[in-house]
C-alpha cells in the first residue's frame, strides 16, 4: 500500500534532521514520502491531505538546499540570514501540518480495519507532536529569559525529539506490518521505472515474507491466533491490487 516506503522516507527525514546532513536528506526523503503517499491516497481522502503536507516538506527541503548552495559561494549573506529564518518558521508549520494530517489518516484507516492499537497510537503521536513542537517554538524565541533557559533545557528537548521520532516511526512501521489491501497479503510489489525504489520494494517484500512466516508459526501454536494475523483493508472503490 505504501507504508513501507513511507517508513523509510520518514526515518531518513526525521533522523537526519538532527544532523548537518539534513540539507541533503530533507528533499530526497520528502520525495520518498510523496511517492509513498501517492500510493496510499486512493485509500482515503485523509491520505490525500497528508500528501499536500508532503509536498510542503519537499518545498522546504528545496529551500534548504538552495540556501546551502548559495552559502557555499558566499553570496547575499544578509539575505540568507533572513531567508533561513523564514524557512525555519515555515518548516515548523509544515512539519506540524504534515504530522497532524498523516496521523489523522492513519487513525481513520485503523478504525476502518479494526486495529485498535494503531488507532490509539496515532492519537498519542498527535499529542506528542504538538507537545514537542510547542517546546521547539518556545525555545526558539529571541527572549533573554528563554535564551538563558535553553542552556539547561536543550538536551531534554533533544531527548524528547528522539523519543518523538521513535514513537512516530514505530506507528508507521506497525501500519506496514498490520494493514494491507484485501488479497494483497502475499503479493509482491509492482515494478516501477526507478531502480532505487524497486530495490527498496524488493527488500521490503523479503522482510515481510520472513516476518509473516514467523507469525504463521506462532499462529499454529497459539489458541488466540487472531492476535498475530495481519488485518486487511478492503478498498471497494479501487479494484487494482495495491502493495505495502
Amino acid at each position: 500500500m505504501g507504508f513501507g516506503i513511507l517508513f523509510i522516507g520518514y526515518l531518513i527525514s526525521f533522523v537526519f534532521t538532527m544532523t548537518r546532513l539534513y540539507v541533503f536528506t530533507d528533499l530526497a526523503s520528502a520525495l520518498l514520502i510523496v511517492y509513498a503517499l501517492t500510493k496510499l491516497a486512493p485509500y482515503g481522502k485523509h491520505f490525500k491531505y497528508s500528501l499536500y503536507g508532503a509536498y510542503g516538506l519537499a518545498a522546504v527541503g528545496f529551500m534548504e538546499l538552495m540556501s546551502f548552495t548559495i552559502s557555499i559561494f558566499e553570496l547575499f549573506p544578509d539575505f540568507l540570514v533572513v531567508f533561513d529564518n523564514i524557512t525555519g518558521y515555515i518548516k515548523i508549520g509544515v512539519v506540524l501540518a504534515f504530522h497532524f494530517l498523516l496521523f489523522v489518516a492513519i487513525r481513520k484507516i485503523a478504525i476502518e480495519t479494526g486495529v485498535s492499537k494503531i488507532r490509539d497510537r496515532s492519537v498519542t503521536s498527535i499529542v506528542v507532536t504538538f507537545f514537542y513542537y510547542a517546546l521547539v517554538i518556545i525555545f526558539s524565541l529571541d527572549i533573554p529569559a528563554v535564551s538563558e533557559a535553553t542552556k539547561y533545557f536543550s538536551f531534554p528537548v533533544m531527548l524528547i525529539g528522539i523519543i518523538w521520532i521513535i514513537i512516530n516511526a514505530a506507528l508507521i512501521f506497525s501500519c506496514y506490518m498490520w494493514i494491507c489491501a484485501e488479497g494483497d497479503e502475499d503479493m509482491e510489489s509492482p515494478a516501477v521505472n526507478i531502480p532505487f525504489l524497486n530495490s527498496i520494494n524488493q527488500k521490503l517484500d523479503k522482510f515481510e515474507t520472513v516476518t509473516r512466516k514467523n507469525k504463521n508459526k506462532i499462529d499454529d501454536d497459539s489458541d488466540d491466533s487472531k492476535k498475530t494475523r495481519a488485518y486487511k483493508y478492503n478498498h471497494s472503490k479501487n479494484k487494482k491490487k495495491k502493495k505495502h
